[in-house]
């Protein structure tokens, strides 16, 4: 795809920096206050102490998560000077739309996705036959859980439209097809400037819950969409018990929680199954799965899911809901695939996070 696009700045929001700045400081005053009552004051309420600690150290996870983001209104110019460089090359007139600017996604993924739209530009334009080709349009959007960013092009004859997407066109999802497939179906579509990052993408995205779509049209690319979960190192996590060992679950994969006494387990397939919502649902014991000694009592049943996919985790029991910060896996189980990294629980002991994706795909 040639040269890479490499932002340099990061804007940080002046705001988010001042309420930071704000909380360290009651923190500060906390920290006082918890002095004297350690040194005996009786006169301070513990209470009230507690309380205020609790809500400063929300607040600071609520700012702590916007610090690494990046507007998309920083990769606007360039993507713009490329849709001009490559119509003046052609000797085209061609609009370029972007909505969405202050969509924010993490600094770390700010080049990649650079790449990517800009490569499927490319595309568009190797693609285009003829001058059929007026605008081309950058869609972008954020729910706080799912970043989404749409590329489609619009002619004089043609436009992408949802009518034409559904009922003319040949939508194909790449995090449903194996490697080698989506390497073909790239190549098929011409897709040759994006197709080292999208297949790069779409590794990463296989098993997280994102997707990568391509829409062609009387085999012209017409749209590219791409949805990618957004991850945060700060997050809620179910607590379980395994034998002697604690491990946490990241809620957002949690689909429900069911007491094994009530759910009837059969065999199909040489594997335990259970059924929920008319579905069969594959059930593994976590204890096995990771190799430890079970306390035998297996009473809850935690069924995951990303995506369309479900698995039932069969735990010895359910212990509590808990903020976490994620930290990176030690060297040690750096290979285990079970694990997305470690936390640090309320007590000070060290708590394994189980990595919900790579549990379901490898099951």
């Amino acid at each position: 795809m040639g040269e890479k696009y490499v932002s340099e700045t990061l804007t940080v929001s002046r705001k988010n920096l001042t309420e930071i700045i704000n909380l360290v400081e009651e923190l500060v005053i906390n920290k006082v206050s918890i002095e004297k009552i350690k040194n005996g004051d009786t006169e301070i309420s513990y209470n009230k102490v507690l309380d205020q600690e609790l809500r400063i150290v929300s607040e600071i996870q609520s700012n702590v998560k916007n610090i690494g983001l990046a507007r998309l209104e920083t990769i606007k110019d360039s993507l713009g000077n490329l849709v001009k460089k490559e119509a003046e090359a052609r000797q085209m007139k061609v609009d370029f739309v972007f909505e969405g600017l202050k969509t924010e996604i993490e600094a770390s993924q700010l080049d990649h996705i650079h790449n990517i739209v800009a490569g499927f530009i490319k595309d568009l334009f190797d693609n285009e036959p003829s001058h059929d080709l007026d605008q081309i349009k950058v869609i972008a959007y954020s729910d706080d859980k799912v970043f989404s960013i749409g590329v489609e092009r619009s002619g004089r004859d043609k436009t992408s439209t949802a009518v034409s997407t559904i009922a003319k066109a040949d939508t194909l999802e790449l995090t449903v097809l194996d490697e080698e497939k989506a390497v073909e179906t790239l190549t098929e579509n011409n897709c040759n400037h994006v197709l080292n990052d999208l297949i790069e993408l779409r590794e990463d995205l296989e098993y997280s819950g994102g997707s990568i779509k391509i829409v062609a049209e009387a085999e012209q690319l017409m749209r590219l969409d791409i949805e990618i979960p957004v991850a945060s190192s700060i997050m809620t996590g179910m607590l379980i018990q395994c034998g002697d060992q604690a491990y946490a679950i990241p809620t957002d994969f949690i689909e429900t929680i069911m007491n094994s006494k009530n759910v009837k387990q059969q065999q199909a397939f040489h594997q335990n199954m259970i059924l929920y919502l008319d579905r069969a649902i594959p059930v593994e014991n976590i204890a096995e799965r990771l190799n430890i000694e079970s306390s035998g009592a297996l009473s809850a049943i935690v069924i995951v899911r990303v995506k369309d996919e479900m698995l039932a985790l069969l735990v010895d029991s359910v212990i509590d809901q808990v903020d976490m910060v994620v930290k990176a896996k030690p060297p040690t189980i750096k290979e285990v695939k079970a694990f997305r990294g470690t936390t640090v629980l309320g007590d000070g002991k060290v708590t394994l996070v189980l990595d919900v994706p790579a549990l379901i795909k490898n099951a």
